[in-house]
C-alpha cells in the first residue's frame, strides 16, 4: 500500500472509491479478484490475507474489516495512529488501554518515566517498535523540562486530544459489557419510551449506582447528554451522544478535520445569525436547513459533518440552535475548546510556560486560572472551565501544566507529523512520479511513434526512388533525417488532412500538439521545490521549449511538397551519397 500511496489513509480512500458500489460482504473469490485488479497482491497472497482477516471464519470479509487489519500493523508515529492501533487491538476506550500499560498495583500514572521505562509500558499494549516509542515520547515530552521524562497521565492527555470525551467512552464501554445493560438502564430509570424525559438528579443517582461514576464524572456527563438543552434527558439523547464515542476507524479523520475547521464554522454561523434578520442565536434548525448553512462554509465537506448531523437525531422534533450545534462539534472533537488558548499562546511564543516554576505541581481550578494569568493568557470563565474539564482525565479535580503542554502538542491542527527518512523519501518519490506521469507517458508514445513513422517513410522512399543505395549503412541515416525534416515541415498543411489515415505526415502535427499540451501541464516553478528543478532540466533538454515549439510552428505553416518532390529529394540524396 505504501508503495502505491503515500499514506494508509490515502490508500483506503482510493480503495473505498474503487469499491463504492459494493455494499455487501465479499467472499474469498471476489476479494482476491479485487486485490489483484488493484495490483495490491497476487491471487495467492490475497487468499492468505483473507484467511488472516476473517477472524470469525464466516467466509465473508468487508472493507472495514480489511481497514482494521491493516491499521493494526501500520506504523505508530503520532497520537492519531496510536489511538487507531489501540482500537484495532480491541481496547474499547483509551482509559482501558492506559490501565493495560500501567498494570496492576498502586497508581503510578503521575510518576516521571525515562524513555526506557516509558517504552516498557508501551510494549504492554503491543506498541513494540523502538521508533514508535521514540515518536510517542517526543510528541508528549515537555521541551522545557530538563529531566527529559514523561508520565502516563501526560500520555492519556495526549490521547484525549484525538479522541471523544474520555468519560463518554467509559460510559459507552460500561453499557456494552455485559450485554443487556441498556435494558437494565431503562428499567432503573422507569421509562418504557426512549423519548421520555428524566430529571438530571435521577440520572446522576443511576450513574453513580450502576456504573460507579464519581460526582465529577456526573458533572461532566450530564451536560453532554442534554442535547436539546431542555429540562430532562431522554434515553434517545443518550444514544445519540454515545454514537460519537463509537470506536470507528473511519471517524478518526473526520474528528481532526472538524477540529481544524471549527473556528471557520463558528465565525460563519455567528456572522450569519447577526446579519440575517431571519436568524437568531436561539433559532432552531432541522437537518436539511443545517446542511444548507454548512454549504456556505469554505473547506467543509458535508460527508465530514455527517457524524455530527446524525448526532441531532436524538431531538429531531425540536431541531437545534446554532449554539447547540457548536456544542455538538465540541463534543465530537473536544479539542475545539483549545483554539482560543492556542491563539494566545502562539502570539507569545513557544517558551510561555517557562514562567511556571513546577510544571507537574497539582493545580485546582483556581490555581489553573492563576497559572494562565501568570503567562498572560486571558480566557472567559466558560472557556477555562471547558479546558479544565478536558484536562481532568482522572476526575480528581486537579491538573498539571505538563498535561496541558502534552494536550496542546498532540492536538495541533494542520501540523506535520514526524516521519522517518524512508517514508519521507517514498512520499517524495510518489509525488514526483504522480506529477510527471503524464509527461513520461507522452514521451514514451512520442518516441515510439517517431520510430514507427521513420521506418515507414524510409521504406516508402526506397519504393519510390528506385534501386537501393550502394552504401546502405551510410545512406539510411541520411535518408531518415531528410524524411523527418520533410515530414515536420509539412505536417499541418490542409492537403494532408484530406489524405487517408494511413498517411504518416500528420504525425508531426500531432507531435507538436502533444509537446505543447504536455509542457503546459507542468506545474509552475516553485523556489526550492523538486518540481521546479525537474522543469528546468526539461526546459534545458528541449533548449527552451518556447524556442523549440516556436521554430516548429513556423515550419508547420509552410506548404506541403508533392509526392513527386519527396521521391525526387530522396533520389538526389542517394545519388549524392554514391558520388
Amino acid at each position: 500500500l505504501l508503495q502505491k500511496w503515500p499514506t494508509i489513509q490515502d490508500a483506503f480512500a482510493a480503495i473505498d472509491s474503487y469499491l463504492s458500489k459494493v455494499t455487501r460482504e465479499m467472499n474469498l473469490q471476489e476479494w482476491a479478484g479485487v486485490m489483484t485488479n488493484l495490483g495490491l497482491a497476487s491471487m495467492q497472497d490475497a487468499r492468505v490475507i483473507y484467511e488472516l482477516l476473517d477472524e470469525n471464519k464466516d467466509g465473508d470479509l468487508t472493507l472495514e474489516e480489511f481497514h482494521w487489519g491493516i491499521e493494526t500493523v501500520a506504523p505508530v508515529l503520532c497520537m492519531e495512529t496510536l489511538r487507531k492501533r489501540l482500537l484495532c487491538l480491541g481496547f474499547p476506550s483509551m482509559t482501558t488501554a492506559l490501565s493495560a500499560m500501567h498494570g496492576p498495583g498502586q497508581d503510578m500514572t503521575m510518576l516521571p518515566l525515562s524513555f526506557e521505562r516509558f517504552s516498557e509500558h508501551l510494549s504492554r499494549a503491543w506498541v513494540i517498535q523502538p521508533e514508535e516509542h521514540r515518536a510517542i515520547f517526543n510528541s508528549i515530552r515537555n521541551p522545557n523540562d530538563p529531566s527529559q521524562t514523561v508520565t502516563l497521565s501526560e500520555l492519556l492527555c495526549g490521547l484525549a486530544g484525538v479522541a471523544p470525551p474520555l468519560v463518554l467512552e467509559d460510559l459507552a464501554t460500561a453499557l456494552k459489557a455485559p450485554p443487556g445493560r441498556m435494558a437494565e438502564l431503562k428499567v432503573a430509570l422507569g421509562v418504557s419510551n426512549e423519548q421520555e424525559e428524566v430529571s438530571a438528579e435521577k440520572w446522576q443517582r443511576i450513574l453513580k449506582k450502576m456504573f460507579h461514576f464519581s460526582e465529577i464524572d456526573c458533572k461532566k456527563l450530564l451536560p453532554m447528554m442534554d442535547v436539546d438543552g431542555i429540562d430532562g434527558i431522554s434515553v434517545s439523547e443518550l444514544k445519540s451522544v454515545l454514537m460519537l464515542a463509537e470506536p470507528t476507524i473511519s471517524l478518526e479523520g473526520s474528528r481532526k478535520r472538524i477540529q481544524q475547521g471549527y473556528r471557520s464554522i463558528e465565525t460563519v454561523l455567528h456572522t450569519m445569525a447577526d446579519e440575517s434578520p431571519d436568524f437568531a442565536e436561539d433559532s432552531k434548525f432541522g437537518k436539511e436547513e443545517l446542511q444548507i448553512l454548512l454549504e456556505s462554509v469554505d473547506g467543509v465537506e458535508m460527508w465530514e459533518m455527517a457524524p455530527v448531523v446524525n448526532f441531532l437525531s436524538g431531538d429531531s422534533v425540536h431541531g437545534i440552535s446554532i449554539g447547540g450545534f457548536l456544542k455538538g462539534l465540541r463534543l465530537f472533537a473536544p479539542c475545539c475548546v483549545l483554539e482560543a488558548l492556542r491563539m494566545q499562546l502562539l502570539q507569545q511564543g513557544m517558551l510561555t510556560f517557562k514562567e511556571v516554576p513546577n510544571h507537574r505541581a497539582p493545580l485546582d481550578f483556581d490555581g489553573f486560572v492563576a497559572s494562565l494569568k501568570r503567562v498572560g493568557v486571558e480566557l472567559s470563565t466558560d472557556e477555562t472551565s471547558a479546558i479544565f474539564e478536558l484536562l481532568d482525565i482522572r476526575s480528581s479535580g486537579v491538573v498539571t501544566i505538563s498535561e496541558l503542554i502534552a494536550l496542546l502538542q498532540c492536538s495541533r491542527p494542520k501540523c506535520r507529523q514526524w516521519r522517518p527518512d524512508k517514508e519521507l523519501q517514498r512520499q517524495v518519490a510518489f509525488a514526483v512520479h504522480k506529477d510527471f506521469e503524464p509527461i513520461q507517458n507522452g514521451l514514451k508514445e512520442l518516441k515510439q511513434g517517431i520510430r514507427v513513422a521513420l521506418e515507414v517513410d524510409g521504406d516508402q522512399c526506397e519504393d519510390e526512388g528506385g534501386s537501393a543505395p550502394s552504401v546502405p549503412s551510410v545512406a539510411a541515416p541520411a535518408a531518415k533525417q531528410l524524411v523527418a525534416k520533410t515530414l515536420t515541415s509539412s505536417a499541418s498543411a490542409p492537403e494532408l488532412r484530406r489524405q487517408p489515415p494511413s498517411a504518416p505526415a500528420p504525425f508531426a502535427r500531432r507531435t507538436f500538439q502533444r509537446i505543447t499540451s504536455t509542457l503546459s501541464r507542468v506545474p509552475e516553478h516553485e523556489n526550492g521545490s523538486k518540481i521546479g528543478e525537474i522543469r528546468e532540466e526539461l526546459d534545458g533538454y528541449f533548449e527552451s521549449h518556447e524556442r523549440f515549439v516556436g521554430d516548429h510552428q513556423q515550419l508547420l505553416m509552410q506548404p506541403v511538397p508533392k509526392a513527386e518532390s519527396l521521391a525526387y529529394g530522396a533520389a538526389r540524396t542517394r545519388r549524392r551519397l554514391r558520388v
